[in-house]
């Protein structure tokens, strides 16, 4: 029953976590570029649903107390995971304060209105559009809060909000050696998706920054691609095809013609 309730503990404290990006949006008035940071928030998220989908707290409910077999872990294990995703809570509570504190020292800021997505503009909302459903994938937060989402005004608190977030969910990472075969799934499922956006070139530098096993698979993802576009579609049986290649000295090319 103990470990149980400490399952019980940590998938609360996951649930919460993902929520805190959920009720946390842009100010209008943010002073750098709104686009690539709230990029850089979706990522982060992305990252964090991952992890607790392969160590099986997707699957943690009042009647399912455990995680799965084979990711079973020791007491100590979760009562660190729980820690950790309790601190990335609390780092989001920091900047709650930090940013009213901002708001209430400065009359020139002003909250902003409405979601993420409605403020951001193309390519970034089809980006942070499908960082969304791909985090929603991994988890879907459960007992929604009954508050109001709140705005972060300052690119300073912001900068060390991603980075400290990103941190802990490394060392979540670490924590559960028995979920990396998923992880590495997952992961191979996520660089495919998001290799099909044509926008993707735009969100790599922060891949490469937050998420370099992601951005690894969103590069093999888009050379296959590459790959293929770059085949030769001539076969035994459509001579009309075009086939691409490169021969050096005298060359002649028949397109559409079958030789006897």
């Amino acid at each position: 029953m103990a470990e149980a309730g400490l399952v019980l503990a940590t998938f609360g404290a996951f649930n919460n976590a993902i929520q805190c990006f959920n009720y946390v949006h842009l100010a209008k008035t943010f002073d750098r570029d709104t686009q690539t940071t709230q990029l850089k928030l979706d990522v982060a998220k992305l990252r964090l649903s991952r992890w607790g989908r392969s160590v099986g707290l997707d699957e943690v409910n009042e009647t399912r107390p455990s995680l799965p077999p084979g990711l079973s872990s020791s007491a100590n294990e979760l009562e660190r995971a729980k820690k950790l995703l309790e601190h990335i809570y609390r780092l989001f509570e920091d900047a709650e304060t930090q940013s009213r504190k901002l708001l209430a020292n400065d009359d020139r800021v002003m909250t902003g209105s409405g979601t993420p997505s409605t403020e951001l503009v193309q390519p970034t909302a089809s980006l942070h559009d499908k960082l969304n459903k791909l985090s929603l994938r991994n988890f879907k937060p459960k007992h929604a809060w009954a508050r109001a989402k709140w705005a972060l005004h300052s690119e300073q608190h912001v900068r060390k909000l991603i980075v400290d977030v990103t941190e802990a969910v490394k060392d979540l990472v670490e924590l559960f050696p028995a979920g990396q075969t998923v992880q590495e799934q997952l992961i191979e499922e996520e660089g495919r998706e998001l290799a099909s956006d044509e926008n993707v070139a735009r969100l790599q530098p922060l891949l490469a920054e937050q998420d370099p096993e992601l951005n690894a698979a969103v590069k093999t993802s888009r050379e296959l691609v590459s790959q293929v576009y770059n085949t030769d579609f001539t076969n035994s049986t459509n001579y009309g095809g075009l086939q691409q290649g490169h021969n050096s000295g005298h060359q002649t090319n028949t397109f559409g013609y079958r030789p006897n």
